[in-house]
């Protein structure tokens, strides 16, 4: 609070007490007031000049209480993926409401309720904040939410990839992240065969080109090429002993 002559004589010598109206302490002797309060306050100024006039006003403050918000969506995300179920709400609350979302480095990433996608680029919790301001009266609330993220699986196989022709290929895929990983093997025409082990036998030479996809216990998903060369048989003729 501030004090604001409405006449025109100097104020280079005029004093001034702030107090709580019906209070006789003294808060301030100086033309500004900076103070806090948790209810409606009404507040005294008098200010006497040179010539000991004394003048008042007051000004009542009102107060409102602090919003308090609830985020929902919370669910652990999968690295480079996106979380799009994050929302906040002040329960309750019939003034407008605004909301502001910053990610772990305090970047603001949002100012909708609902944070329409984030994607953490690195492993390890990371701790959003989401700020709500109500009607514009900077009365602010602040929560923090936690997002856990999980490793994608590390992803390798095992097994020959080069062969002859009409004979088998046999190849295992391995999560180094999670044993109980569940794979396909996917080849160009989008085919998929499911299980951890793969085997087939193939009848033409050159490059077989696969994806092998694992799904861990989280539901992350990741993918790597499988290139398996088939080579062709030798070529052996009979030549008649001399």
């Amino acid at each position: 609070l501030s004090v604001q002559r409405t006449d025109t004589e100097k104020e280079n010598n005029t004093s001034y007490v702030w107090k709580i109206d019906g209070s006789d302490d003294v808060l301030s002797t100086t033309e500004q007031l900076s103070t806090k309060i948790s209810s409606p306050t009404t507040f005294v100024v008098e200010a006497t000049d040179v010539y000991q006039c004394v003048g008042s006003a007051t000004k009542t403050i009102t107060t409102y209480g602090l919003p308090t918000i609830t985020v929902t969506g919370n669910n652990p995300v999968c690295l480079n993926s996106p979380l799009t179920t994050l929302k906040a709400e002040v329960v309750g609350e019939t003034r407008a409401v605004t909301y502001t979302w910053y990610d772990e480095k305090g970047v603001k990433i949002s100012t909708s309720d609902v944070l329409p996608s984030y994607t953490p680029t690195t492993l390890g919790n990371k701790r959003l904040k989401v700020e709500a301001y109500v009607n514009n009266e900077k009365c602010v609330a602040t929560a923090y939410v936690d997002v856990v993220v999980n490793a994608l699986p590390d992803l390798s196989v095992v097994g020959n990839r080069s062969i002859c022709k009409n004979t088998m290929v046999s190849l295992s895929g391995v999560d180094a992240n999670n044993t109980s990983t569940t794979f396909e093997w996917i080849d160009i025409n989008s085919n998929a065969t499911p299980g951890t082990v793969f085997e087939k036998t193939f009848s033409s030479t050159g490059v077989q080109t696969y994806q092998l996809k694992g799904t861990d216990a989280n539901n992350c998903k990741n993918s790597i090429p499988v290139e398996i060369t088939v080579k062709d048989l030798p070529n052996f003729s009979f030549k008649p002993l001399a």
